[in-house]
């Protein structure tokens, strides 16, 4: 928003409009993809004795319910993978907290409050997953050039169908596309927003990293056969609008995710209701979430992610 105009102003002006109603047309797109796909969609939790730790720096925001710890939603991951092994195919449009760092405020993509369509598919592959994820996007962009035209060229936005298969590179491929730019990023860390955004921008369309280093994902993500990686992927949008998709395969075997507890310094006793579940038996499944917010700006074309999101909250700043 210009600094003189009022949200309010923006809400009802002609750029709000075409955004807001590109939103809901890609939040249908994605509900009759997945419903063809016989997933079948679940309510989401909203608070929760047990979220998703590994945040890339974000941290969870911790509540109080009967003087009992929990924590606001960050992810869902370990509710997925429990209701993947009883239905098989399931998705959820979660709202999730995350407390960003203030040095993200003006990278254009985060939000502390925000949207993720979160789903997990039991007996699937990290290929299948991937695969799917591009067919997904694929119905979701065609469907959106098919029925909302009108609001695309109000944005003035050059949108096209996706070619599949995406491009695929490895994390260390990444690495060695970062000292082109004489980033200095040692073997193992996160891949730093800047380095995502330049190698998406280069890349000419949508673009997978895989084989990502255990020490830089989750310790619920299953290991690859060579121990030091783990079997996850991201998505990075075209034209350098950053990461659309994080997932992959799950580990399900409660002793090892035990194991990957520990040796990520963490305390088992904080996710003791989760390994209750996997006690008692977890199907192997893969999955992923998706920003609905990313993928609302990168369709719309928007610099800024609060400009997508209704009353948003950036890193630092909290509004209505």
């Amino acid at each position: 928003m210009e600094k003189t105009e009022t949200y309010l102003e923006y809400l009802k002006s002609p750029e709000a409009q075409a955004v807001f109603r590109l939103s809901q047309a890609v939040t249908d797109s994605l509900r009759e993809y997945l419903r063809t796909c016989g997933f079948v969609e679940f309510l989401p939790p909203v608070v929760s004795s047990v979220t998703d730790p590994g945040l890339r720096g974000a941290e969870r925001l911790p509540v109080s319910l009967y003087e009992t710890r929990a924590y606001v939603m960050s992810s869902m991951v370990f509710h997925k993978q429990v209701l993947a092994t009883a239905f098989s195919r399931i998705y959820s449009f979660s709202p999730n907290v995350r407390l960003e760092p203030a040095r993200n405020a003006d990278s254009g993509r985060h939000l502390v409050e925000f949207c993720q369509l979160d789903l997990e598919e039991a007996g699937a592959s990290l290929d299948d997953s991937m695969r799917l994820a591009e067919d997904m996007i694929v119905a979701t962009v065609s469907s959106v050039l098919d029925r909302c035209r009108p609001f695309l060229d109000a944005l003035d936005r050059d949108l096209s169908v996706p070619k599949v298969p995406f491009q695929r590179i490895t994390y260390d491929d990444a690495l060695r596309e970062a000292a082109k730019y004489d980033l200095e990023i040692r073997y193992g860390d996160e891949l730093p927003q800047t380095l995502e955004a330049q190698i998406s921008r280069e890349a000419g369309g949508f673009l997978w990293v895989t084989d990502y280093p255990k020490s830089c994902r989750s310790f619920y993500y299953r290991q690859s056969e060579d121990g030091g990686s783990v079997r996850s992927m991201d998505l990075l949008y075209p034209e350098g609008f950053g990461e659309a998709i994080s997932g992959g395969e799950r580990e399900y075997r409660p002793d090892v995710i035990t194991k990957r507890i520990l040796e990520a310094g963490l305390d088992p006793a904080e996710f003791r209701e989760f390994l209750a579940m996997a006690d008692t038996g977890l199907r192997p499944t893969s999955g992923f979430g998706i920003g609905i917010e990313r993928l609302v700006r990168y369709i719309a074309g928007e610099s800024e992610i609060a400009r997508v999101r209704p009353f948003p909250k950036t890193p630092g700043r909290i509004t209505m």
